[in-house]
């Protein structure tokens, strides 16, 4: 049960490649699971099917001990210090970007002139980040109530047909994101598939 993380990662690169970005980094988990591969998946699957090369230096990992936040803003700085430095990120987690946007602040860079940003879940703090952050939003509340669904399948015995269940993500375009050297950013709302 869960969101289709890999057709989420593939959104949030195929935006930033939509607006002009070929350099693309990506923050992933560190720790193994299938919302982290998804992710990281789906992106690579974006920059590859663009025809550009899959850069190693642009794929950062952000926990093994290291608090979320505070990972991702060491993983940006290393960015950072690259001889080439991305023009834009897909974050794995709206809860990391506090620390993306503080890497980026420390080094004079603001969002989205200096880095494009892009994060995934529409948690309360993609609506709370200044700018506003661009993200794919996880469909939460449908991910619960289908597990429910499943609980009462299986509650009398029943088989757990069907599995696994993966709901389709949907991009939210605010104002982290734009061309780069940054132009205005468009904001509204796309399926995982497409934009407004």
């Amino acid at each position: 049960m869960g969101a289709a993380d890999r057709g989420g990662g593939r959104a949030a690169a195929a935006h930033l490649l939509a607006l002009g970005h070929e350099r693309i980094a990506v923050l992933a988990a560190a720790a193994p699971g299938r919302a982290g591969a998804g992710w990281l998946a789906g992106w690579r699957e974006a920059v590859t099917g663009a025809g550009l090369p899959e850069r190693a230096a642009y794929v950062r990992r952000v926990g093994a001990g290291e608090p979320g936040p505070c990972g991702a803003r060491l993983r940006t700085l290393e960015l950072l210090e690259l001889p080439e430095p991305p023009t834009a990120v897909c974050v794995g987690s709206d809860a990391w970007v506090p620390g993306v946007y503080g890497a980026l602040a420390e080094r004079g860079l603001r969002v989205p002139d200096g880095m494009a940003v892009v994060g995934y879940g529409d948690l309360p703090e993609a609506r709370w980040a200044v700018p506003g952050l661009t993200t794919v939003r996880r469909p939460v509340a449908e991910m619960a109530g289908a597990a429910l669904a499943l609980l009462a399948r299986l509650a009398p015995g029943g088989a757990a047909d069907g599995l696994p269940v993966e709901l389709e993500t949907e991009l939210v375009v605010r104002s982290s994101t734009a061309p780069p050297g940054g132009s205005s950013p468009r904001a509204g709302s796309a399926g995982a598939g497409g934009q407004r």
